[in-house]
Formats: structure tokens, C-alpha cells, sequence
């Protein structure tokens, strides 16, 4: 089951650090992530009742599985290269957006700028 699957390649130390603040670098954890399995993309965004990838030029879309109940997010997507990708983002409200993962992007800023 795929959901077996993600909840074993997560790092849950790093999943808490990022749920209760205590991440310096949550670029680490979040975004996508090239292992062996495939690109682990992992998003934390608390108010979000549900979450889909939608990678640039493909139909298929991958539901992001809740895997921490404070709003952590992960899907398992194929492949050895990062793709381009969106998140289409639903809210509790109803309220639906779709946007560009921040964390796909490299940083911006080192330690010594900040």
C-alpha cells in the first residue's frame, strides 16, 4: 500500500522538527526530494484538507496522503528527475487554489544572510 510506503521513507524526527517549529533549514525536509524510491515531495500546510500534485505536462495528478494530522503532506511521485510541478490545494473551507510549491525552489538566502 503506497500509504505503508511513504510513512516508511519519512523521516519522522525530521516531520516533527517542521510540525512544531524547530527546523532551521525545513528546505531539507520539504519540497521534492530525489530517493531511490522515486521524488518524495513533502509539504507542511496546516489548513489544507486536501493537496494534489500536478506535474507539467503529464494527466496524471498524485493525491498527497496526510500523513501528520497537524498538516504534513507527502506523495510519492516517479521518476529520477525533479519535475515541475503544482499543488492544487484544497482548504476546509472549500476555498481551492493551485500554486507553485515554494519549496521546489532553491534557497535564496544563506545562513550568513540571515
Amino acid at each position: 500500500m503506497v500509504e505503508d510506503k511513504l510513512f516508511d521513507l519519512m523521516n519522522w524526527a525530521d516531520v516533527d522538527s517542521v510540525v512544531y517549529s524547530e527546523e532551521d533549514n525545513p528546505h531539507s525536509i520539504l519540497g521534492p526530494h530525489i530517493i531511490k524510491e522515486g521524488i518524495l515531495i513533502q509539504a507542511f500546510i496546516p489548513a489544507a484538507k486536501k493537496i494534489t500534485v500536478r506535474v507539467e505536462g503529464k494527466k496524471k495528478a498524485y493525491e498527497m496522503t496526510l500523513e501528520d494530522e497537524e498538516g504534513f503532506y507527502a506523495a510519492l511521485i516517479p521518476g529520477k528527475k525533479i519535475p515541475q510541478y503544482t499543488l492544487d490545494i484544497t482548504f476546509a473551507d472549500g476555498t481551492a487554489v493551485t500554486c507553485a510549491d515554494p519549496y521546489a525552489f532553491e534557497p535564496v538566502l544563506t545562513k550568513e544572510d540571515t
